[in-house]
């Protein structure tokens, strides 16, 4: 969204500096950009009043004829985004108003720079507005609206106050009064003598003048110019052209921008992609690494409990074997059979199968997270809780055996090895 709106003003920017370069200007056109370009200059410390009422002595020579050509002049200003600048235009603006004819005011009310001002005062982006260009905005529609005659200064005022605007906290003695003092002739100036010999006196302190009419004033004023009709009002077919090609080519730019903003954020959906795949690839193959090591395990249980079955069987024939392949004598002798276990001996080996089984499953249990719960379910999981279940089937029945085999020997048997 910022993108387009940069490239809105980057276009309206551009389409003013060729508008005010191709439209033909006159010798009072020069004087007041030359003036008021002096009285706003970014070399200035602060306000020139020489400055500035050298610039109200131009309005007042010709207020009808001047004050459309000062506005513009400060638009121009205005709209050059300094800072400085912009405060010593504002500056400019309040002592004209404060010193020029009452004609000055509507002129103002319906000009570009109003509407410029009434934007830049409903605008709070501190990136696009300065703040104290702001507050000194927000004072002058503030001053203008309970001060000046036309009404557009009121309705700017309250759309603002609709629209939500603080205004800056001013004391009784911070608003100062808008005072036009009487007009007065003084020396013609050069551009204005040579236009038309009796041109409008200039202001000079304590010389009366006849007032301006501001009936016939506001009437003027609210014809619609030729500028108003067509921004492009004067300019040949060839400028037309270059016009419209330079709006194509920024229309253009634009569209390349967007593209590539979804070009790059498509790229980034699918590194996203591509780093939730390896994720999961990743948890797969630890997944079937744990798996096989649960297996190997059981195997190795299983192996052991088996070793120590044959360990104990082999360890109770040793003796009889040994003793029945040499006689007396140390004569050989046929190997006799090895005697089978007993049911005691069995449910010792069951025992401790079905306890190393049991172990095993408990630590696989304990290593599983609670946020997995379904890791129950793995197959190697299931496959050793079968064999816990079935050893214990195996034991029960190797217990009923051995009770069976105790009551048969009667109350005097101690089992084999024991009497």
């Amino acid at each position: 969204m910022s993108l387009f709106a940069g490239l809105k003003e980057k276009i309206a920017d551009k389409f003013a500096e060729f508008k005010a370069s191709a439209t033909p200007q006159d010798n009072a056109d020069r004087q007041a950009a030359e003036l008021v370009d002096k009285a706003t200059s970014d070399e200035l410390i602060a306000a020139d009043w020489t400055l500035n009422f050298a610039v109200v002595d131009f309005v007042n020579s010709d207020v009808r004829l001047n004050s459309g050509k000062v506005l513009r002049a400060m638009k121009r200003s205005l709209g050059k985004h300094n800072t400085k600048v912009s405060l010593l235009c504002l500056t400019l603006l309040e002592t004209c108003v404060k010193n020029c004819a009452t004609e000055f005011h509507v002129h103002l009310a319906t000009s570009e720079l109003w509407a410029d001002i009434v934007k830049l005062g409903g605008d709070s982006s501190i990136s696009r507005v300065d703040s104290e260009v702001r507050d000194k905005v927000l004072v002058l529609v503030e001053d203008f609206a309970r001060a000046l005659a036309p009404s557009q200064f009121q309705q700017a005022y309250e759309s603002l106050l609709d629209s939500g605007v603080d205004f800056p906290v001013r004391g009784t003695e911070d608003a100062v009064p808008i005072l036009t003092p009487p007009a007065h002739h003084a020396a013609p100036a050069p551009a204005a003598a040579a236009a038309a010999p009796a041109a409008a006196a200039v202001q000079a302190p304590g010389h009366a003048a006849p007032a301006a009419d501001p009936a016939a004033a506001a009437a003027a004023m609210a014809a619609p110019t030729a500028d108003a009709a067509d921004p492009l009002a004067g300019v040949d077919e060839q400028d037309r052209a270059a016009i419209a090609a330079a709006l194509q080519e920024l229309e253009a730019e634009a569209q390349a921008a967007a593209e590539a903003e979804r070009i790059a954020a498509e790229a980034d959906a699918a590194e996203r992609r591509q780093q939730q795949e390896q994720q999961q690839q990743r948890q797969a193959a630890e997944a079937a690494e744990a798996e096989a090591q649960a297996a190997a395990a059981l195997v190795a249980a299983e192996e052991l409990a088996r070793a120590a079955a044959t360990a104990r069987g082999s360890g109770a024939g040793a003796a009889p074997e040994a003793h029945g392949r040499e006689g007396p004598h140390g004569a050989q002798q046929e190997p006799v059979e090895e005697p089978q276990q007993t049911a005691e001996e069995r449910t010792a080996g069951l025992l401790e199968t079905a306890s190393n089984s049991t172990l095993l499953l408990s630590e696989m249990l304990a290593s599983i997270p609670d946020t997995e719960p379904l890791a129950v379910r793995e197959p190697y999981v299931a496959e050793l809780a079968d064999t816990c279940v079935r050893l214990r089937s195996r034991l029960e029945r190797e217990l009923s055996r051995l009770e069976d085999e105790v009551l048969g020997q009667g109350p005097g048997w101690v089992g084999p090895g024991r009497a």
